[in-house]
């Protein structure tokens, strides 16, 4: 493995750790409707600043995001 693939694995390990915890929080501080859009806005920003910092994949991105929007979408019917 490469340095930058192995930043790139870190990175989304650090991501999904960040957003399960900090998803809740912020639809409990918010709302559910303002909360909703933090997050998403959220999950864009710091997976446009992985792509640019880490170098990661734009496929590799989208899953990231589809994760994070799944846990949004879990805690958003829960």
């Amino acid at each position: 493995m490469t340095g930058g693939e192995i930043m790139s694995i870190l990175f989304a390990i650090i991501f999904l750790v960040v957003i399960f915890k900090c998803v809740g929080l912020v639809l409990g501080v918010c709302g559910k409707l303002l909360g909703a859009v933090l997050s998403l806005f959220g999950f864009i920003l710091s997976i446009a600043v992985g792509a640019i910092v880490f170098g990661i994949s734009t496929a590799f991105a989208l899953v990231l995001l589809c994760i994070a929007a799944g846990w949004l979408l879990i805690k958003l019917i829960f």
